[in-house]
């Protein structure tokens, strides 16, 4: 009997030292969650007295973050889709709780404000420079006069357009608002430089349509 017991003793010994790495993997792969979950418990105590709104949004973000953490930890032990589903949904609901937060920010401070709307200049800015690059490169294929003239126009009007976001962005910094006629002068380089574009598309593809009927002749 005693021998059973040891066997047994050490069966289980062995189990759970083996066990112990799978265990400390599994918290691994689902600890990111807790760790959103106590940056939201953070910002709750930086926010208690400054800010009630944005501490009640983190505060449920960071519940539901510690749910989906835990919930995570169960699926991997007992996989299961009632499990997985849950950790779906409180997942997803905490990351809106913790946009509500940063957008409780951008309507209390006016600094946060400025810089959220920067990101939207700053991706209108870059959208812009990759058409001025796509104009570059569709100049660089043809060897029609009227292309290159069109583009040698447009590019400049696309430089207007880059050089409006970025004197808009500093304007928001500084504090300052942009004249009027700014935004004229923008909209107007804007739609010539479409309408340019659009015209060096078709007489492109015109072109390459010319020269393969020549040459299937």
């Amino acid at each position: 009997m005693e021998k059973e017991r040891t066997k047994k003793e050490d069966t289980l010994e062995k189990r759970l030292v083996n066990l112990h790495p799978k265990f400390l993997e599994t918290i691994k792969e689902v600890y990111p969650l807790a760790v959103l979950g106590s940056l939201c418990i953070a910002i709750a105590g930086f926010t208690a007295q400054t800010y009630p709104d944005a501490q009640t949004y983190a505060i449920t973000a960071a519940s539901l973050f510690l749910i989906a953490f835990a919930i995570s930890f169960l699926f991997k032990i007992m996989p299961h889709y009632y499990f997985a589903l849950i950790s779906y949904i409180s997942t997803a609901l905490a990351a809106a709780f913790l946009f509500l937060v940063v957008v409780a920010f951008v309507q209390a401070i006016p600094m946060v404000s400025k810089s959220v709307s920067t990101i939207q200049d700053a991706a209108s800015a870059f959208v812009i420079s990759m058409w001025g690059y796509f104009v570059y490169r569709l100049r660089k294929k043809p060897k029609s006069n009227v292309i290159r003239l069109c583009c040698t126009i447009s590019i400049p009007l696309i430089l207007i357009g880059i050089m409006y976001y970025v004197v808009s962005m500093l304007a928001k910094f500084i504090g300052i608002s942009l004249p009027d006629f700014t935004l004229d002068i923008f909209l107007a380089s804007m739609f010539g430089a479409t309408v340019l574009a659009l015209t060096m598309i078709i007489l492109t593809e015109y072109t390459d349509r010319k020269k393969k009927k020549n040459l299937s002749k």
